[in-house]
């Protein structure tokens, strides 16, 4: 794995997308699993429950849960305070050289911020999203995330009190695997989780896209399918792995082909948003996020442009940054089904 990827939020409800963190899993001097094998063994509060709740609280309870994993995941996927930001920062202490490094400020704290975030999935798991395959990948994110702490939480006191210091990294040195297998496999999970919600939000998006369309809906229909193919350029930069190269024709070639399409559907959005304001009545116009919305599309395709022109890769992380500006916007101001 290596230290950047490019990684997708999602939207808090029902019809959903992820963002993406510009984090990729930390790579270490040893080679890290791709899929870390990692048992689920989370019991569903609905095997517990003497009485199953009526069918309608049930569902509400369903949505609520994917609700809490789609914050969940955006928490652990970000950019500043997430999990790999986290596990990069721990890398940075440098523990097996000869003189590690000092002054692990923002790591130290991080294991208590991670336990909160874990107890907050754990609730929300006990009524289940509905979706089978969602709820398992969440248990496996549980799991290896109680694996990483059972390592990791031990570490607080020793590193705010610079135990290290006293014993020159010994007792760091010997926690130092099961830290790395612990966060190696919750990255892996972090990953399961949102490929789960990216599958499930999908679904969810083009079903209400057909009853926006049937409705008449055309701001928000275009609107949904222009988040979607941005969406699909930012599968294309994730594909990248942080490697992407100006002279790579092939990826260049992706790049452009989705950015033909990203650019396409903002257009249809644009116009429809500028025919809804002319036939609005006054006060009735369409909500101004709308404008946001189109102005991170807008600069997304720039972004690439520039990485293609200019071949630097922090024009691609921009690009990142500016579709989980766009998710964060939809999910504040026009998710509102």
């Amino acid at each position: 794995m290596n230290i950047i990827k490019y990684k997708t939020s999602v939207a808090i409800i029902a019809i959903g997308f992820l963002a993406t963190g510009c984090e990729k899993s930390p790579a270490s001097s040893s080679a890290v699993p791709a899929k870390p094998s990692v048992e689920a063994s989370v019991v569903s509060a609905a095997s517990n429950s003497a009485v199953a709740p009526a069918p309608d609280k049930t569902a509400a309870l369903q949505r609520e849960a994917q609700s809490t994993y789609s914050k969940v995941y955006n928490k652990l996927i970000a950019e500043h305070g997430g999990t790999a930001s986290a596990y990069k920062n721990y890398l940075a202490w440098q523990l097996l050289s000869n003189k590690p490094k000092r002054g692990l400020d923002e790591f130290d704290s991080a294991s208590e911020s991670f336990k909160e975030i874990l107890d907050t999935l754990q609730k929300a798991r006990a009524t289940g999203s509905g979706d089978p395959q969602l709820d398992e990948a969440v248990d496996k994110l549980i799991n290896s995330g109680k694996q990483l702490l059972a390592a990791w939480s031990p570490m607080d006191s020793y590193l705010k009190t610079k135990g290290f210091l006293e014993d020159n990294y010994e007792r760091a040195r010997a926690a130092d695997g099961e830290m790395k297998a612990g966060f190696t496999a919750t990255l892996a999970s972090i990953d399961g989780v949102g490929n789960a919600l990216d599958r499930v939000q999908d679904q969810q998006r083009r079903d209400h896209m057909a009853k926006l369309k049937a409705a008449g809906d055309m701001v928000n229909y275009n609107m949904l399918a222009s988040m979607a193919a941005a969406k699909s350029l930012m599968v294309v930069i994730d594909q990248a792995q942080g490697r992407a190269s100006a002279k790579d024709k092939v990826w260049i070639s992706k790049a452009d082909a989705a950015v033909a399409v990203v650019e396409a559907a903002q257009q249809e959005y644009t116009a429809e948003l500028n025919k809804a304001k002319a036939e609005a009545a006054p006060g009735k116009e369409p909500n101004s996020s709308h404008n946001s919305m189109t102005s991170y599309m807008q600069s997304m395709i720039g972004q690439v442009r520039e990485f293609k022109a200019t071949g630097h890769p922090g024009h691609l992380g921009n690009a990142v940054k500016d579709y989980n500006n766009m998710v964060g916007n939809y999910n504040r101001h026009l998710n509102k089904f």
